[in-house]
């Protein structure tokens, strides 16, 4: 009776510990779907759901060869092909990191 006790204090001593990691990593994936949300709303009209629609002069994002900087950089201050700058969409650097992070989740290359 004192084994099956501890090996059920033991059980949920690893079960508790296992659930806050899994707590853990459902909170480490919120920036991820911050910046698809945010890519959705604000990108895909010209750029498409993969990135490759090219509407009007949008760039190819699974063909970009742009680094994070670049990208950064376009998505707050524009470019000359039309693209308008978005430095007041972010309330946070949290979701302009999430979103540069999910335009390079659609490269191709």
């Amino acid at each position: 009776m004192v084994l099956r006790t501890l090996l059920f204090s033991a059980f949920l001593g690893l079960a508790a510990c296992s659930s806050s990691e899994t707590v853990e990593l459902n909170a480490a994936s919120k920036p991820a779907e911050s910046g698809q949300k945010l890519y959705k709303k604000y990108c895909q009209s010209c750029h498409g759901k993969n990135g490759d629609a090219q509407r009007g002069n949008a760039a190819d994002l699974t063909q970009s060869t742009f680094t994070e900087a670049q990208v950064r950089d376009v998505i707050l201050n524009g470019n000359d092909k039309g693209m308008m700058g978005y430095k007041n969409l972010f309330e946070t650097e949290a979701e302009l990191d999430s979103l540069v992070q999910h335009v390079f989740t659609l490269r191709t290359k």
